[in-house]
């Protein structure tokens, strides 16, 4: 079992926070798992991201996680990715030296990459810069995901896109060449 097992397994899988139920096909719910799935998807094919829940429940379902899955997969490495949300840099640096399998975010979540004028203005290149300032003036800090809608609106998309549509497509333009993917790379395999 354990020769067959290395055949397919990843070799890390990364729990993140997002709907920890699978679907009914038992494909993955999570917006951020799809999200990071969707950014690395290319370059770390021995990776997979994993919703497991909010708040502490990532930390729980990995410690379940590892206990079931090591004892068939003992060569695949787990990782606890968390949002920053609003911690202090003080409270980051003692949440990721407790245990040298955590990963924190830089910025507060998901969202504040993936709509940082970087990636925004690949798809939408007329988009007006003064307008998105009024909107987000701390793109590491601020609560994005509530101005989601206020975002679409400047790109002429309010309406048109949910907000998990959005993040979607804009995980696609997160790409090896962009200053925002050289960032998240950074947090999560810790070159910063």
């Amino acid at each position: 079992m354990e020769d067959i097992s290395e055949l397919v397994s990843p070799k890390q899988i990364i729990y993140c926070e997002g709907r920890k139920e699978p679907a009914k096909n038992g494909d993955e719910q999570g917006l951020d798992a799809n999200v990071y799935n969707e950014i690395f998807g290319q370059e770390f094919t021995d990776t997979v991201f994993v919703s497991s829940g909010g708040g502490i429940e990532p930390e729980k379902s990995m410690g379940i996680g590892i206990i079931v899955l090591s004892k068939v997969l003992n060569k695949v490495e787990f990782l606890r990715l968390a949002d920053r949300d609003g911690k202090s840099e003080e409270e980051r640096n003692e949440w990721l030296q407790k245990e040298p399998n955590r990963r924190m975010l830089i910025r507060r979540e998901i969202e504040n990459y993936l709509f940082d004028k970087e990636i925004l203005q690949k798809v939408f290149p007329d988009m007006n810069s003064s307008d998105y300032d009024q909107i987000i003036s701390d793109i590491c800090t601020e609560d994005v995901k509530s101005k989601i809608p206020n975002l679409l609106e400047i790109v002429k998309k309010k309406g048109k896109l949910t907000n998990e549509e959005a993040c979607l497509m804009l995980a696609k333009l997160v790409t090896p060449s962009t200053q925002i993917y050289k960032d998240l790379k950074a947090c999560i395999w810790l070159s910063n």
